[in-house]
């Protein structure tokens, strides 16, 4: 790998380190606050809500990382033409994007009480979805504005400036919760953050990048319409198929179950999306760089870059989803309490649906997009999304809480084991049973893992939760360690890995 595209991914997760670790922090202080100063079904009401949202947010359709592949080539050559053509494109489907979503948000909004269950008592609780609809809608005029930077291989601006603006509205809202303990400023200081925000992301990115201000219009050739026009399609089944997959579970818990049990459950994802948050930048930093070590590598290469990606995967998922297991209840009790903890049974399919989405599908899903190829296995996402809704919606009439997260985890195993018939042999010329013998290999040290460190733990009693939490995540993260190690010593993924960590240090 060249000098450039190592130094660029240092700093893009140098910078994304800082603001993951700093906002997570605050993040954790926030959702404090907010238990102690409003209870726990504001808690379930603003998780609600950002799944809701999160829904909408499928007028996205996947456009942003469709055409922030397409700038690869042109950033590279420096096609200036072509650049100004994707920009320009980018902006005007995402102003399309931006009314539609307040349109579909507002139309939604008389039929909220469907969700509403146990926060009927809450004073004007639909009133404050339109904070949650305002603060998506602002995104779409500035977000595009990105996709140069990013293209570049220079995705740390984009992270300072969400960091940036999170740390602010964090302090913000600590501040509100602890004066006024109301709802609505801890939500009006949301807004206005995201507001500010994007003046000023419109005065910085327009200022470093000219091509941002070109007046004249520039037009994509029909060879490279049609092709975009195709991943587009794709991307709009991907999206839709995330939505559904990670934003309807709050939504199906609050229609079954209630707000408060919703409250309690997302306890847990919070700390498994902390979790993502920190580890995430450890392979999606990468995608720029593999888009330009696909775009220029033999395929026999890219053989050794997916069982690299497919181990990496291992390492960051595969202890981070044991750590969730077997921490994220202690945690819980130091943090909010015993009465804010969930059932084992909760806490395994969370962990689960971590390992199975991380593992399994992160690596060919960053290893596929990096070819810029978005279309060819879209009706995958739709059979996902519709598993995801009917076993979800089933298996949480007798089985609650718990049944919404196996529906979650059947719609990953769908996708894990489908999407690499369709592009890997194609991008690899590798047979795909090579992929599914290393993918299972890895399921199996993860499990094997689990199930030792689990009756270790059954024998050994610590009263002291401090106590606990520690020797559990020495306990986890040594046996984990010395497994992959004894496995992949000798393996030419793992040198590879190596390489790049020598690399990275030499060049600090």
């Amino acid at each position: 790998m060249p000098m450039s595209r190592t130094g660029n991914m240092v700093r893009n997760m140098k910078w994304s380190y800082m603001g993951t670790l700093s906002t997570m922090i605050l993040g954790f202080v926030v959702r404090t606050v907010l238990v102690h100063s409003l209870g726990r079904t504001f808690l379930g009401l603003n998780s609600l809500y950002a799944s809701v949202i999160g829904v909408l947010a499928i007028a996205e359709l996947g456009v942003g990382s469709i055409l922030n592949t397409q700038l690869y080539k042109p950033v590279a050559e420096n096609d200036e033409k072509t650049i100004i053509a994707i920009l320009q494109l980018y902006k005007k489907i995402y102003r399309i994007i931006a009314f539609v979503v307040l349109g579909i948000g507002l139309a939604l909004l008389p039929y909220l009480d469907v969700f509403l269950k146990g926060a009927e008592n809450i004073d004007n609780a639909k009133g404050y979805y339109l904070f949650f609809l305002f603060n998506t809608v602002i995104t779409y005029f500035v977000q595009y504005k990105f996709s140069i930077s990013n293209a570049e291989q220079k995705n740390y601006i984009n992270t300072n400036f969400d960091t940036i603006s999170t740390l602010v509205m964090y302090i913000l809202q600590i501040i509100s919760l602890l004066v006024f303990k109301s709802y609505f400023w801890f939500l009006f200081v949301n807004s206005l953050t995201l507001f500010i925000k994007a003046l000023v992301i419109t005065f910085y990115m327009n200022k470093r990048y000219p091509v941002l201000n070109v007046r004249e219009h520039y037009f994509l050739d029909d060879e490279k319409k049609n092709e975009l026009k195709k991943n587009i399609i794709g991307g709009v089944a991907n999206k839709f198929a995330d939505s559904a997959i990670n934003q309807t579970d709050s939504m199906i818990i609050s229609a079954f179950v209630n707000v408060d049990a919703l409250g309690l459950a997302t306890n847990y994802v919070t700390l498994r999306g902390y979790v993502e948050k920190f580890t995430k930048p450890l392979l999606d930093n990468h995608g720029s760089t593999i888009g330009n070590f696909v775009s220029v590598e033999s395929k026999e290469r890219k053989v050794l870059l997916m069982k690299t990606l497919q181990l990496y995967a291992l390492i960051i998922y595969g202890l981070s989803s044991l750590l969730l297991f077997f921490i994220a209840t202690p945690f819980v009790k130091i943090w909010l309490g015993n009465d804010m903890t969930v059932t084992n049974d909760i806490v395994f399919m969370i962990a689960l649906g971590m390992l199975v989405s991380g593992v399994g599908d992160r690596p060919y899903v960053l290893f596929k997009g990096s070819h810029g190829i978005f279309h060819d296995d879209w009706y995958v996402s739709f059979v996902s999304a519709i598993v995801n809704l009917v076993v979800s919606i089933i298996l949480a009439i007798p089985f609650g809480i718990v049944g919404v997260y196996i529906g979650t985890v059947c719609t990953n195993l769908v996708s894990v084991i489908w999407r690499p018939f369709i592009f890997y042999k194609k991008g690899t010329d590798d047979s795909v049973i090579n992929y599914f013998i290393r993918l299972i290999r890895n399921f199996v040290i993860v499990f094997m893992t689990g199930f030792t460190c689990n009756f270790l733990f059954s024998q050994v009693a610590i009263d002291n939760v401090f106590l606990e939490i520690i020797f559990r995540g020495v306990v986890v993260t040594v046996a984990f360690s010395v497994t992959c190690l004894v496995v992949f010593f000798r393996t030419e993924e793992f040198k590879y890995i190596i390489k790049l960590v020598k690399g990275i240090i030499l060049r600090k």
